[in-house]
């Protein structure tokens, strides 16, 4: 089965400022952050999300009728999302998407008025309710316009916000799918967009897509998926292969012909090369992700990839030295390197 810390640290969706997205990440896989807690004020919903929102504030701890608040317990932290979170119900959501919908249709309007639309709609529509509304409202509609963009900032903010809406939720997904030249448009930006971080934004876009939807997958590669994997595997743009990489790990579980397309097409090799060279190119938070890829592929075709791998010239000697510059402590030893005996 696939690792599902590994999705949790390498769930990919912004790339702006990969420290702080490695940090929550790490605190989720550690249990250092909250867990079942709430702390976005724009999922209310009703007053039932108030309600639980209230629970959380007082710790979880329901309060009887004729208890007394003590307020110099309720920090200023807390009487501030309160409010934020009853300010967000006084908002008419839709309406907000709507305006934000027609500025992005308006090209006579600047890159930054379209920029803060895109801004509008995302903080709602990461609540799936609000995400489906979206679509219905005909906000789908905007991708193509806004992907022809002569803004890399507009395109970068239309494959952040598809991104969004299709992560997890099949009916954006099967909406999306309707017109595949939505997707066909993601393929072309990360072969030819001459901006490095709008292909990589649009390949995050893809694999938001295809990720645990079988029919999705196989119509990408139907595309030029298969290509367009490999391509940027062997990329010299570093985030575009880590997000190839976490395509193959979060896909390669769904299905026996999933991995065998991957191993037959050469995958095995560039990722053992890139793991030959993984110490000093690629950065230590990463190492897991190229790691765990490996063994995913070795358990779903174990005489195969351990064959491939015993073919690469040096592989096992380079395996070494990196399990050797890792601690005996490290989770890397114990998960991952036991596991690689060819």
């Amino acid at each position: 089965h696939i690792n599902e810390d590994v999705i949790e640290i390498f769930d990919d969706d912004d790339d702006d400022d990969d420290e702080d997205n490695d940090a929550a990440a790490a605190a989720v896989v550690t249990g250092t952050g909250v867990a079942s807690g709430i702390c976005d004020p724009n999922r209310v919903r009703n007053y039932k999300d108030i309600f639980k929102y209230a629970t959380d504030l007082s710790d979880g701890m329901p309060m009887s009728i004729h208890q007394e608040i003590d307020a110099h317990s309720f920090t200023e932290e807390r009487k501030k999302f309160l409010s934020n979170v009853l300010s967000t119900m006084s908002v008419n959501v839709h309406e907000e998407m709507n305006n934000s919908i027609n500025i992005l249709f308006d090209n006579n309007k600047q890159a930054e008025e379209h920029e803060f639309a895109f801004d509008v709609i995302a903080e709602y529509v990461d609540n799936i309710d609000y995400a489906n509304d979206f679509e219905k409202l005909g906000g789908f509609h905007i991708f193509l316009p806004c992907i022809r963009s002569e803004h890399p900032s507009v395109r970068v903010k239309t494959c952040e916000l598809i991104s969004t809406l299709v992560q997890n939720n099949p009916y954006c997904q099967e909406k999306f799918m309707e017109n595949t030249n939505y997707l066909k448009a993601l393929i072309s930006m990360v072969e030819n967009d001459n901006d490095d971080e709008v292909r990589v934004k649009a390949l995050a876009a893809i694999s938001s897509l295809v990720r645990q939807n079988i029919p999705v997958f196989w119509q990408f590669i139907e595309l030029g998926g298969k290509d367009l994997i490999l391509n940027s595997l062997k990329s010299p743009i570093d985030k575009l292969k880590i997000k190839a990489v976490f395509i193959i790990c979060s896909t390669c579980h769904m299905g026996n012909d999933v991995a065998e397309l991957y191993v037959d097409n050469g995958v095995v090799e560039i990722i053992s090369s890139i793991i030959m060279g993984m110490e000093n190119n690629v950065e230590s938070f990463h190492h897991e992700l190229f790691l765990s890829t490996l063994n995913q592929l070795i358990r779903l075709s174990p005489v195969k990839v351990k064959e491939i791998c015993s073919s690469v010239e040096d592989f096992k000697q380079a395996l070494t030295s990196l399990r050797d510059s890792y601690s005996n402590e490290s989770k890397y030893q114990a998960r991952y390197f036991s596991l690689m005996v060819f």
